[in-house]
Parts: C-alpha cells; sequence; structure tokens
C-alpha cells in the first residue's frame, strides 16, 4: 500500500535469493504550524523627488542633440572644419617641397580644455571662430614632445564649416509637451512620472514582500521530505534555461559552458542548489496551503485566464486562436493552467494573512449522508 511520491530508485540486486531493493520516495511531510498566525510587516513605498528628477533628466537627454549655433565657438563645441597645416622650414634648411602635418577635409573636432590636441594652442586656436571664417597661425611641438615634429614649428590654416553645440531642452511646458501629447504642463509631466516611479516601486515591494512572507512561513513550518523535491526542481530550472538558450541559437547547455568556462553540466546543477532548495521548500508549504485552505479553480477563473493569454484573438475568429484556446480549457494544456492559478491564489490568500486582513475560513467539510432512520419495531 505504498504510494510513491516519484519513481523509485533500484538500489540493489541479489541474485541467491533473487531480492531487489528499492528506495521509493514518500510523500513530502509538511506542518505549516499557525500559519494563520503568520504576521509580516510590509515596506512603506516612497518616490523621490530626486528620482523623479532623475526620469525627467532622462527625458531631457534623449531630446538634446547637437545643433548649429550661430555664436563664436567655445570649449566643448562640436566644430567641422577644413585644415591644412605645412611644416615652417628649419633656418639651417635648405627651403625645398614642403611637409604637410595636416591635410583634412569635414574634420569633427572639438576644442577640450582638459584633453587639448596636439600640437599645444590648437585647441584655444580654434576658438572665437564662427561659421565660414577662415584663420591662419602658427604653432610649435615642443622638444619633449613624443611627436615625429616634436621641437618643430607649422603654419596652420583653418575654415570653419559648421559649428554646433550640444543643447537641452528648457525643463518648460513645451517641453512637457514634447515628451508626449497627454501633457499639456511640466506638473502634468512630473505627476505622471511620480505615479510611474510608484507604480514601478510598489510592484518591486510586493514581489520583495511576497519573498519575504513566503521565506517566514517555509522558516516556522516544519517539512520532511525526499531528495526528488529538490532534483525535480534542479531539472525545471535547467530546462528552462537550456529553452532560453534555444532561443538565443545555442544548441545546448553543455556548448554553452564550454564557450564561457563554466564548468559541466553536473557542475551548473550543483551552482543552481540553493536556490533550488529554497524554492522547492516554497513550493511545498504553497502546495499544503491549498490543501488546507481547500483552494480551487473555477470554470470562470479559468475563462479569464484564457481570456488574458489569448489577448481576444479567439474572439477575433482566428482558427489558430481558437485552437490554442481549446487545448488550454481541454487539453494537456488545462493542468498548467490550473498549477498556475491556484499558486497565485494561495500566494495572495498567505500575504493577505500576513498583513492581518479579514480571510474567511477555509470551508468546511462536506457532510457525510445521514444514516437511514430506524424502522420502527
Amino acid at each position: 500500500n505504498i504510494q510513491p511520491y516519484a519513481v523509485a530508485s533500484l538500489e540493489d540486486v541479489n541474485f541467491e535469493p533473487m531480492t531487489y531493493k528499492l528506495l521509493v520516495p514518500l510523500d513530502p511531510e509538511v506542518n505549516l504550524g499557525d500559519y494563520r498566525a503568520l504576521r509580516v510587516e510590509p515596506d512603506s513605498v516612497e518616490v523621490s523627488e530626486e528620482e523623479v528628477e532623475s526620469q525627467i533628466n532622462s527625458y531631457v537627454e534623449q531630446h538634446a542633440g547637437w545643433r548649429d549655433v550661430p555664436r563664436p565657438s567655445q570649449y566643448g563645441d562640436r566644430m567641422n572644419i577644413d585644415v591644412r597645416s605645412v611644416l615652417v622650414p628649419a633656418e639651417e634648411e635648405t627651403p625645398s617641397e614642403e611637409t604637410v602635418v595636416l591635410d583634412e577635409s569635414d574634420w569633427d573636432v572639438t576644442p577640450d580644455q582638459e584633453n587639448p590636441m596636439e600640437p599645444p594652442g590648437f585647441d584655444e586656436a580654434l576658438l572665437g571662430l564662427t561659421a565660414g571664417e577662415e584663420k591662419d597661425f602658427v604653432l610649435a611641438w615642443p622638444a619633449e614632445s613624443q611627436s615625429i615634429y616634436a621641437g618643430r614649428q607649422a603654419q596652420f590654416h583653418v575654415r570653419v564649416n559648421t559649428i554646433q553645440a550640444y543643447e537641452k531642452p528648457e525643463l518648460n511646458d513645451d517641453f512637457a509637451k514634447l515628451v508626449g501629447p497627454d501633457f499639456e504642463t511640466m506638473a502634468d509631466l512630473r505627476q505622471s512620472v511620480r505615479n510611474s516611479l510608484q507604480e514601478s516601486a510598489q510592484e518591486r515591494a510586493k514581489n520583495q514582500y511576497a519573498e519575504k512572507v513566503l521565506n517566514t512561513l517555509v522558516e516556522q513550518s516544519t517539512l520532511n521530505y525526499p531528495p526528488v523535491v529538490v532534483e525535480d526542481q534542479l531539472d525545471s530550472m535547467v530546462d528552462e534555461f537550456e529553452r532560453q538558450l534555444r532561443q538565443l541559437g545555442i544548441d545546448s547547455l553543455e556548448s554553452y559552458l564550454q564557450r564561457v568556462g563554466g564548468g559541466t553540466v553536473e557542475e551548473y546543477r550543483e551552482r543552481l542548489r540553493p536556490e533550488a532548495t529554497r524554492l522547492g521548500k516554497q513550493n511545498l508549504v504553497l502546495s499544503e496551503l491549498l490543501r488546507l485552505e481547500k483552494l480551487k479553480v473555477s470554470d470562470e477563473e479559468l475563462e479569464e485566464r484564457i481570456n488574458t493569454m489569448m489577448g481576444g484573438e479567439e474572439n477575433q475568429g482566428e482558427e489558430s486562436a481558437r485552437s490554442v484556446a481549446e487545448m488550454l480549457r481541454n487539453g494537456p494544456g488545462r493542468s498548467i493552467l490550473e498549477s498556475q492559478i491556484l499558486r497565485s491564489k494561495a500566494l495572495d490568500l498567505l500575504l493577505a494573512i500576513a498583513r492581518g486582513e479579514e480571510v474567511p475560513p477555509p470551508p468546511a467539510e462536506e457532510a457525510a449522508a445521514e444514516e437511514p432512520s430506524a424502522q420502527p419495531a
């Protein structure tokens, strides 16, 4: 009358007499303790003004850019220039063919005070020029320079084609409208950013709170389970990662690990073991909670989940969409959907308990059929 939790493993075989020794995984034993008294304080969620300003600044950067300016050039401007320079003959040299140092057209340069170009003074010589202006100047490389022209002078001729400055939009109502048509003023934009950040923060806090509550329930519970619980979780995690790798065009986990120097598949599984153990324990306590609270999935809940997944495609009459929906209703996909819904319901119930909310008791067991009344003597 043993009911195995999973497939048994053959441990030993003797031939005289013929005997088999099997190790049979039994159902896990889970005691949640007084889980209805579980209380975990949720963390408060607040969005700071710094976070709002950071998001606003990211919008500013998205709409910033290089734009032509009519003013004289400054440090940090992006200048498009034509430049030609030739070495100035040394006194002892006999004039001959000129030595060209630079001969560039449509050259983009940015005068930089902190990281100047060679030779020294070139950046500074480009300041104060306007588009269309030309300039001649002489510069020299220091004797200690690493350039092949160390200690020499060169004559430069520069023509400025364009001058652009990196400009950011002003934070005004026009900028708000630029970000999106729903915003009439900067106040509208700031409020929208604040609401969006608040929603994201609440979603993160909810996930963190669920993890904290689950871990607390695991800590107060007594768990006795066969090793196959963790092994099954490891199999699931490895299978999911291999599925993701195939989507990226990588044929196997083994080849991926060889590429990244991640060791063998068994070594990879061992690295996952602590996480698999944690998830396995969480699944056990949720399964026991489902049993104790007698949670079930109604046809209406299943239909709602299918409609959400299909995004209304089934109602649009597509044959493939109807086929998928039918598989989810009555095929192998139904049990998967039911498991997902049940897990969500168990987790929602557990979080409500942990927050101290009023939670109705589980439904009472169906009353046994009444005994037939005794016949009169």
